[in-house]
């Protein structure tokens, strides 16, 4: 976790806890301590990324009372575990319905999501950025 900021210091408007475009990375709103109730914004590459990467940390904050955001960067549609009957179709919506499905489970019903729908493989850091502008702001 980040340390409490030196008095007087300016405090970031966000900061990132773990970043890394290879995992989820969760986004703190201004203010928003280990202690205290702030928003949570949860950003997974894929599907299952927030399960397998933040699911303690996703706890802890929702215990805590934070606003919980999943913003889902793409729908996973290029895993390569899509079994051969599958259609790119029915791999997206069973992966989405499982995402849902999930954060619902750790958030209790009280987390959204917002799906930013970019192709899943080869994308720019900088189009993530663009598209994560909006939600941010």
């Amino acid at each position: 976790m980040t340390s409490p900021a030196r008095p007087g210091a300016a405090r970031p408007s966000r900061r990132s806890l773990i970043g890394g475009l290879s995992g989820a990375v969760v986004t703190v709103g201004a203010g928003a301590g280990c202690s205290s109730r702030g928003a949570i914004v949860v950003v997974a590459p894929h599907p299952d990324d927030e399960v397998l990467r933040l699911t303690g940390y996703v706890l802890h904050a929702r215990d805590r009372g934070d606003d919980l955001v999943l913003v889902a960067v793409t729908d996973g549609e290029a895993s390569g575990a899509r079994p051969p009957s599958w259609s790119r179709e029915h791999l997206v919506s069973v992966r989405t319905r499982e995402q849902d499905t999930a954060w619902s489970l750790l958030t209790r019903g009280a987390g959204s999501v917002v799906r930013l729908g970019l192709p899943d493989g080869g994308l720019a850091e900088n189009a993530v950025r663009d598209a994560l502008r909006p939600v941010l702001d």
